[in-house]
């Protein structure tokens, strides 16, 4: 059990890292395109 819970633990970890990468990408992307339409 403690190690279903460990692996369960390792991938949800896995995947919020993933998703909060991908959300501050397109966040600074989004930025970058605020910026380049201000000018």
């Amino acid at each position: 059990m403690p190690v279903f819970l460990l692996e369960n633990f390792i991938y949800w970890t896995f995947m919020y890292q993933k998703t909060h990468f991908i959300l501050m990408y397109f966040l600074n992307f989004s930025d970058y395109m605020i910026m380049s339409f201000i000018r």
